[in-house]
């Protein structure tokens, strides 16, 4: 399959399958020898975690009495210690380390899949992730800096369009085409840092609605796919009783050991699905960077054609690299 082309709006779909379905073997085989032991840990720390959280519950730890401020604000304190505790600290520690590895996967693998003619090892993508380790990391670092405004500006624009009907799964759709683009701004061209958050906006130009308007699409499709296998396997795990009607009589009965069982199955199974989702949406982002850059890149190559003899110095690659 050919990454650098053209597309239609109907091309974000189906080439987006179509590079699932010819790579799906070698895709989901490296990508869990990459995530395989994150994974694992991340499910036995939830499992300590949710004890950790049974054994508070039973103690009576969540049940403060807010009419004694002082007894209220110890119990606080001590709520707080659990969350900064051994179990929850490994939880953020992998989901952080996890969510990065997977952001930089696909974009690493499809570049991997243009240069290399489709032929990927494992140890190609973990030479690649060694080689563009420091686009990552500073490109890691400088959102973790703008996380604060990012997300005010994203959550004063989510309330704004909940005004209307479809508004707000397409703000969605934007955020995720863009916090997805930028790995493959940075991977493509070993940038990191506030270049690559501007260059990709560039992507956007002139293709706004088609890039936000695909990935929306697949977006919603996805969630609506996630949401109804999840709740399935809820009232599955819950067995004759139902969920909600035990968490309505009893809340502390989601932090008994049969609940923290059920739940336990239910994130991983929702992990596995999650994941699966994810890179289907980030194939689906790696089709339309390409598209673009193709886009971009045939404009500035007749450009160039057209300004031979104008000047004698040598031309940039691309306009998009002009930018950065």
């Amino acid at each position: 399959m050919q990454l650098l082309k053209n597309r239609d709006f109907g091309d974000y779909f189906s080439d987006t399958f179509q590079f699932f379905k010819e790579n799906f073997k070698g895709l989901i085989l490296n990508f869990f020898k990459l995530q395989g032991i994150p994974f694992i840990l991340l499910i036995i720390a939830g499992y300590f975690y949710g004890n950790m959280m049974s054994e508070q519950v039973a103690n009576g730890m969540m049940d403060y009495d807010t009419s004694d401020p002082e007894a209220a604000a110890a119990q606080m304190g001590q709520i707080m210690a659990t969350y900064l505790s051994a179990p929850f600290l490994i939880l953020m520690i992998l989901g952080c380390i996890s969510s990065i590895i997977s952001a930089n996967y696909i974009p690493i693998y499809m570049e991997l899949y243009r240069t290399n003619q489709g032929d990927i090892s494992f140890s190609d993508i973990i030479n690649k992730f060694k080689e563009n380790g420091n686009q990552i990391l500073i490109l890691t670092l400088v959102l973790i800096l703008l996380f604060i405004p990012i997300y005010i500006a994203f959550a004063i624009v989510f309330f704004i369009s909940l005004f209307t009907i479809i508004g707000w799964i397409f703000v969605l759709g934007f955020c995720v085409s863009y916090f997805s683009l930028i790995w493959f701004d940075a991977n493509y061209y070993k940038s990191g840092g506030f270049k690559t958050l501007g260059n990709t906006l560039t992507l956007f130009k002139g293709n706004f609605f088609k890039i936000t308007g695909a990935t929306t699409i697949l977006l919603f499709i996805f969630m609506l796919i996630y949401y109804i296998i999840l709740i399935g396997v809820m009232m599955l795990a819950a067995g004759s009783e139902s969920l909600i009607e035990s968490m309505l009589s009893n809340p502390a009965a989601i932090y008994s050991e049969e609940m923290i069982v059920a739940i336990t199955i239910m994130q991983t199974i929702g992990l596995i699905i999650g994941t699966a989702i994810t890179l289907l949406i980030q194939i689906q982002q790696g089709v339309i960077f390409y598209s673009r850059i193709n886009e971009i890149e045939q404009v500035s190559e007749y450009e160039d054609i057209n300004s031979i003899g104008e000047d004698d110095s040598e031309p940039d690659h691309s306009s998009y690299i002009q930018n950065h």
